[in-house]
């Protein structure tokens, strides 16, 4: 794998040596000062050009960044479209023989000062041609804080939670596995954003807990990071019930603190109604002996 030197110098020699393109920002987890530094790093790297519609048509230039063995455009995302809807904007996800990955984006160069001044903080100027930027900001992380809840979205959590995980319990019943983990995936989200709303009132909302929270190992309480892992089952009776068992446990926990700390109300009763539900399910086992 190239190192981060060799890969900075062939970035800028590239924009360098093409007229086309008059500035260069380096994104992400490269500029993020808290992100783990480590060989996996992706470069998240923006190319600011003055011919903006010349770059989609052209593949061949990039080859010059090394011998790829895989990649995707913007013309190759339709299983998860994007949604910027910039007509003057374009990627490149590339992964290098030697492991290295580069994350090029195609913008046009009137987008710059937008994203200096105006984007998510995570902008580090590399290269201008033309010196149109100023006094760029320093880098910074507020975009990426976790929110504080207001009361209506404690309780839409709380609620999603507890009326979903009975719909888990029906597909693990009914064997239907892939229905059950879908639906446990979607009972976890509630689980991650309470555990974001805890990490942030230990760190007064100041805190960035990376995408997917990926921080938790470091940010959230050592038990509560335990208890979250288990959540993740194998599609079997056992385990699914397992996971079930410890999401609502940890999950009133962790609610029942940021409740507390934020002046609200954990719905317990509604809690004990439907851990005696999935109980009673676990126990009986009625569809799945019927």
């Amino acid at each position: 794998m190239r190192d981060h030197k060799t890969m900075m110098n062939l970035i800028i020699d590239v924009a360098k040596q093409d007229k086309r393109i008059r500035a260069v920002a380096l994104n992400g987890s490269r500029v993020d000062p808290c992100a783990k530094k480590d060989r996996f790093q992706d470069y998240d790297i923006t190319y600011y050009v003055d011919d903006f519609n010349a770059f989609p048509k052209d593949t061949k230039w990039i080859d010059v960044f090394g011998k790829r063995i895989a990649m995707q455009t913007r013309d190759d995302q339709l299983f998860i479209p994007d949604d910027t809807n910039d007509p003057n904007w374009y990627i490149y996800l590339m992964l290098f023989e030697d492991g290295t990955r580069i994350d090029l984006s195609i913008v046009g160069i009137d987008r710059m000062e937008a994203d200096a001044y105006h984007g998510d903080g995570f902008f580090r100027l590399l290269l201008d041609k033309d010196s149109r930027l100023k006094n760029v900001p320093p880098i910074h992380d507020h975009a990426f804080h976790v929110k504080k809840p207001d009361e209506s979205l404690y309780d839409a959590a709380v609620t999603e939670c507890l009326w979903l995980i009975p719909s888990v319990g029906k597909g693990i019943e009914r064997q239907e596995y892939p229905y059950a983990m879908e639906m446990l995936k979607l009972v976890r989200d509630t689980l991650r954003a309470m555990c974001n709303w805890a990490i942030g009132i230990e760190y007064d909302f100041k805190i960035n807990v990376g995408m997917f929270s990926k921080r938790f190992k470091t940010l959230l309480k050592k038990e509560w990071h335990e208890a979250y892992l288990k959540t993740y089952p194998l599609a079997t009776r056992e385990s699914v019930y397992q996971a079930i068992n410890v999401l609502l446990f940890t999950f009133k926990e962790v609610a029942t603190y940021v409740a507390s700390e934020l002046n609200y109300t954990y719905d317990d009763k509604t809690h004990e109604n439907v851990s005696n539900y999935i109980q009673t399910l676990e126990k009986q086992g009625y569809y799945s002996k019927a």
